[in-house]
């Protein structure tokens, strides 16, 4: 077992019990975070009038990976795992009144997953977990179409999200035109990405598209003059 997690049960063991609990609100069981965001995990839990906060032992884990721990009333860092050193951090003002929720700075893709807090206070050990999942959406797509006698190249760009797309172009018959480029030059985070793909279409294709469009846009507006 943990050293940590075997610290707080012994604790638990000999301190009197009564029945509390940490509490994690539905909507807040799962943090969505862009690569080099601020996540808040949240995690509350009931206080005793008499509770001393040199008495209250509060562990964040990531797996087996100690993420943050907190006792003897301080931050206790010589466990943390090198990968979190310096980002992360208690609300320490209000542990007292309950609130044992955790800061993790610049987060990382491959930090995704279950984060599980466990509290040990003059009632009871208790946890929670929290799952972080590390996205971001890209933004509304940009179309460009370029065209000569022949062949008619349409790019859509899109930027700044994550993680890497699928994209596919499908002619009417079913046949993939796709080219797809992933441009990172011009991202601040190497972990968001630009997307640039472009279907290489022929005329005759392009015909297609604006007809399809045209049948479209007079069948809304048959809808908006009939209602």
């Amino acid at each position: 077992m943990n050293r940590i997690l075997w610290i707080i049960y012994a604790i638990s063991r000999i301190l009197p019990a009564h029945s509390w609990s940490c509490e994690i609100s539905q909507d807040k069981r799962v943090v969505i975070g862009a690569p080099g965001d601020t996540a808040i995990f949240s995690c509350t839990f009931i206080v005793a009038e008499s509770q001393l906060l040199t008495n209250l032992i509060i562990n964040w884990q990531h797996g087996d990976t100690v993420v943050h721990s907190f006792y003897h009333g301080r931050d206790q860092l010589e466990k943390q795992s090198q990968s979190y050193k310096n980002r992360t951090h208690l609300f320490i003002d209000q542990i007292l009144s309950g609130n044992a929720s955790l800061s993790l700075t610049n987060v990382q893709p491959d930090e995704q997953g279950e984060y599980t807090c466990y509290i040990t206070s003059e009632q009871e050990t208790t946890s929670g977990s929290v799952t972080l999942i590390v996205a971001a959406p890209y933004d509304d797509p940009e179309l460009e179409v370029q065209y000569n006698c022949d062949n008619v190249v349409v790019t859509m760009t899109s930027t700044a999200g994550f993680p890497e797309p699928t994209v596919s172009w499908k002619q009417p018959r079913g046949r993939n035109v796709t080219t797809t480029q992933l441009d990172r030059c011009c991202s601040k985070n190497a972990d968001i990405k630009n997307l640039r793909s472009r279907p290489f279409l022929t005329v005759l294709f392009l015909a297609f598209i604006i007809l399809l469009l045209s049948v479209l846009i007079k069948t809304k507006q048959d809808e908006g003059k009939n209602s």
